[in-house]
C-alpha cells in the first residue's frame, strides 16, 4: 500500500464541512459519542448505518449524503457547478431509540436540529449553506427524514 495521499474532491470537502458543523454543535454531542454522524462514501455506507443503529445504543444516525452538482453554464471556464445540493438523512431505529438507552428524540427532531445548525453557515469556497425542504422517506424498517441543503452559489473545480 502506498503512502501517497488520496486526493480529496470538493464534493468530499463539502460533506466533511457539513459534518464538522454538526459535530461542533452541542445538540449533537450525544450522537458523536456513539459515532452516529456519518458521511456517505458511495457503496460503503450501509455497514456504517447498520453499525450505528444496531450495535450502538443511541438508535439514531445522521448521514451526510454525497453532494450533487450541475454545470448550467458550459461556456464558463472551470467548470463552475451550480445547483450544488446535498442531503442529510436522520435515520432512526425506533425500537432502540425510544428505549431508555436511546436518545428518546425522534428522527424529525434530529433533522430539524440539523437544519437549524446548517442554515446560513459557510460551506467551502465561501458558499453559504441554505437548509431547504424536509421530507419523510419511505423505508420498511427505519424512520428516515431527509433535509435538502443547497449552496448559495456554485462550486468550482
Amino acid at each position: 500500500m502506498s503512502d501517497v495521499p488520496i486526493p480529496t474532491s470538493n464534493m468530499s470537502k463539502l460533506q466533511e464541512r457539513v459534518k464538522a458543523i454538526l459535530e461542533a454543535n452541542d445538540v449533537f454531542n450525544e450522537l458523536q459519542t456513539a459515532a452516529a454522524i456519518i458521511t456517505e462514501n458511495v457503496k460503503d455506507v450501509n455497514g456504517e448505518i447498520e453499525r450505528a443503529l444496531a450495535e450502538l445504543t443511541c438508535g439514531v444516525a445522521i448521514i451526510i449524503m454525497t453532494p450533487s452538482a450541475e454545470s448550467t453554464h458550459p461556456n464558463i471556464p472551470g467548470p463552475q457547478y451550480d445547483n450544488v445540493m446535498l442531503y442529510v438523512h436522520a435515520v432512526e431505529n425506533t425500537l432502540v431509540n425510544r428505549e431508555t438507552t436511546g436518545t428518546q428524540k425522534t428522527a424529525s427532531y434530529w433533522i430539524e436540529q440539523a437544519a437549524a445548525a446548517l442554515h446560513r453557515q459557510t460551506g467551502i469556497q465561501n458558499q453559504i449553506l441554505v437548509a431547504g425542504k424536509i421530507n419523510l422517506l419511505a423505508d420498511e424498517d427505519k424512520l428516515v427524514y431527509r433535509l435538502t441543503v443547497k449552496t448559495s452559489f456554485g462550486l468550482a473545480v
